[in-house]
């Protein structure tokens, strides 16, 4: 601009297969570059308040933009040409409307203290010289009627889709009833519903809890630690009563820790250990090898003293777990 007149202006065609106004804006400044001379100092006003503060955010900002690879392009062009690029955000439309009545936003903001009057006049100018631009590189016809015709028979079915949407009539909303809260019941809850039987003798719940005492049923035989995860499910599950012979056979599955014993084992009840006189395998406060079936080829020590004791006619006592204890570090099943 020179006492209010273009000296000099220049128009072209957006290249590329997208054709928006922000790629417009941005893809003017990339003109702009490649004419100035090297070590230029460029003061660039524009309308577009979005290229405008995208720039000011740096670089790494404008890479993840839409329009990244033209962001890319113009800080190429400026840090390969040395230039000094400064952009300034102005209103557009001043010469025709100063008081802005056609910005449709309810919050304009306002316009800076520096605009002079050749900076609404370049402005202006810049608005003309798009619009030639526009026609001198518009699409032939042609071409853009099917285009321009499909997007007008779209709008016609969405705002037939919109008009019918708005005059059904009104639904009555159904209020979902409130979620109610699952109380979960606690341990000590279903220790007292149980099924099960125990004999606590006067001990408190709390210090049942602290000492992680083992829980075994009077009935089933069942057992399970204070400190087991499987604790309620163990209270929960029914009592299935097995029974026990004069000479401590047991007849049923056992259940310790709510892991239930497989059915191919013939056990015994020694004290608080059961064992299997075909396999040998035993089980105090876990199941361990009995929840899996019976391998009565299975040659352990345990096996071996099972076989002598039931071939001598003596039933397994009490006593015989204390030496399978003492004889733990030798073969442990």
């Amino acid at each position: 601009m020179l006492n209010g007149s273009l000296s000099y202006g220049l128009r072209s065609p957006l290249m590329g297969a997208i054709q928006t106004v922000h790629r417009g804006e941005a893809a003017v400044v990339v003109i702009l570059l490649t004419h100035v001379a090297r070590g230029a100092n460029v003061n660039y006003f524009s309308d577009n308040h979005n290229f405008v503060d995208a720039f000011k955010k740096g670089f790494d900002f404008c890479r993840t933009t839409l329009n990244s690879d033209i962001y890319i392009e113009i800080f190429t062009l400026i840090h390969q040409k040395g230039i000094v690029f400064t952009p300034h955000w102005m209103p557009s439309h001043l010469l025709e409307d100063p008081k802005r009545k056609r910005c449709k936003s309810k919050d304009p903001k306002p316009t800076p203290d520096w605009v002079q009057r050749w900076h609404i006049i370049g402005n202006y100018h810049a608005d003309l010289m798009a619009t030639e631009a526009c026609k001198a590189f518009d699409v032939e016809d042609h071409l853009a009627y099917p285009i321009i015709s499909r997007a007008r028979e779209i709008k016609l079915v969405q705002a037939r889709i919109s008009s019918i949407i708005c005059h059904l009539p009104h639904r009555p909303k159904v209020k979902n009833p409130p979620k109610v809260p699952r109380s979960t019941p606690t341990t000590e809850q279903l220790l007292f519903s149980s099924s099960h039987t125990f004999s606590f003798s006067g001990t408190s719940f709390q210090k049942l809890a602290k000492s992680h005492t083992k829980l075994t049923c009077m009935e089933c035989r069942a057992s399970c630690s204070f400190a087991s995860g499987q604790l309620k499910a163990f209270l929960k599950a029914e009592c299935l009563p097995c029974l026990i012979e004069a000479d401590d056979r047991v007849h049923g599955n056992i259940t310790i820790n709510d892991i239930v014993s497989h059915f191919t084992h013939k056990l015994i009840l020694a004290g608080d250990t059961y064992v299997c006189v075909a396999c040998g395998y035993r089980a105090t406060d876990r199941i361990n090898k009995l929840q899996h079936p019976c391998n009565p080829n299975t040659n352990t020590y345990y096996k071996k003293h099972n076989i002598e004791l039931t071939e001598a006619g003596g039933a397994f006592f009490p006593d015989a777990a204390a030496s399978f204890k003492r004889d733990k570090g030798d073969a442990s099943p």
